[in-house]
């Protein structure tokens, strides 16, 4: 048995036993069995994860060059013998709203790396459903010859490619941040969100009202020979009729339309799934602007399939209209941009052990902005 006195001083000389029960034990050694002395990366530069990565910097810069090639191409001719975009007031209203929402998610990933994720879903979304009018464009180009097509149209499509790739190596990174821990998920996200099937169905329906309501012809022209006193009227617009090219580009849309609800609803990360809705409405919403504008201006007799001389002859008069099915898809749009914005808003709180809602990270605060 060992003298009292001498157990003090063993004690005192740090042979007592350790945290697990063994002699010699290191009282201060850190979880893992890593020694408290030695910093992770994280520990020696906090601020390190906080950085833009060089290929989120090269991602953003991708959809700088989008916006500039947007720009750029409005100031030219889309196709040989017609005005530029600027001066024709339905495409300037387009792709003004085209060039705005990749500016847009060029911003929102400038805001930090809690926002990137929403910037490159934003970006996904714009990308996936302008893929659409780019097949169209370019399958209507090819069909009436290469001679035909203006500088606008290359510079539009390239700055789709520069955009499209921007969106998904942005994605990927924004996942990459998210796996690592490195940028917290908003506070919405602090409760499990329970994926109902009702909810699901929802949001397929109005995913499917939006897309289907698409197709169906959104100009209604009224047609009036003032000599003969006969009018007539005329829906034009069907999205499956016409040249494949332009019906594969119209499928292609309502597929992005359709489906990207459906994806936002089964990603975690909820803020990001809503923009990834809102950057597949906000392609539709350009192309319903550029519907509502253009009922403001004249009408051609050449759009309705009559020459010019039987124009003049008959004293044609050409309005036009927008049919029911622009307004249900607007509504629909509408309806869908409300739901999942609730969804992404709407705040779940996790009770802890002791009952009481449990409250975000400190970390969350310190990763909303890039470190100056």
């Amino acid at each position: 048995m060992q003298h009292p006195d001498l157990e003090a001083l063993t004690a005192d000389l740090g042979d007592s036993a350790g945290p697990g029960g063994a002699p010699g034990a290191p009282v201060d050694s850190a979880p893992g069995g890593r020694e408290s002395g030695v910093a992770t990366p994280h520990e020696a530069d906090p601020a390190a994860h906080r950085r833009p990565t060089p290929i989120e910097l090269a991602s953003i810069g991708l959809m700088v060059c989008a916006v500039a090639l947007n720009v750029v191409a409005m100031t030219q001719t889309y196709f040989t013998g017609q005005p530029d975009l600027v001066s024709q007031p339905d495409q300037a209203v387009l792709y003004s709203i085209l060039a705005g929402g990749w500016a847009l998610a060029v911003l929102i990933c400038l805001l930090g790396p809690s926002r990137f994720a929403v910037g490159a879903a934003l970006a996904v979304g714009i990308a996936a459903t302008e893929l659409g009018f780019r097949v169209s464009d370019l399958g209507g180009a090819f069909k009436v010859g290469l001679s035909q097509i203006g500088p606008g149209l290359w510079l539009m499509t390239a700055g789709w490619v520069a955009g499209a790739a921007g969106a998904a190596i942005a994605a990927s990174s924004a996942r990459a941040r998210l796996r690592r821990g490195d940028a917290p998920p908003p506070a919405v996200l602090e409760g499990r969100y329970e994926r109902t099937s009702g909810w699901i169905l929802a949001v397929v329906a109005l995913g499917l009202a939006v897309g289907g309501f698409f197709l169906p012809p959104w100009d209604h022209y009224q047609l009036t020979a003032t000599v003969t006193g006969v009018a007539k009227s005329i829906n034009l617009g069907n999205g499956l009729s016409g040249p494949w090219e332009i019906v594969l580009g119209n499928i292609v849309v309502v597929i992005a339309l359709a489906v990207s609800p459906v994806v936002a609803v089964l990603l975690r990360h909820r803020p990001a799934g809503a923009a990834l809705v809102c950057g597949s409405l906000l392609v539709l919403a350009a192309q319903m602007a550029a519907a509502v504008v253009q009922v403001d201006q004249a009408v051609s007799p050449d759009t309705v399939g009559i020459g010019s001389s039987t124009a003049q002859r008959l004293g044609l008069v050409v309005n036009l209209s927008l049919t029911t099915w622009f307004a249900l898809d607007a509504l629909s749009a509408l309806v869908l941009f409300t739901a999942i914005m609730y969804w992404a808003t709407a705040r779940v709180v996790q009770a802890n052990s002791s009952g009481s809602a449990g409250s975000a990270p400190d970390a969350r605060s310190s990763a909303t902005a890039w470190p100056s």
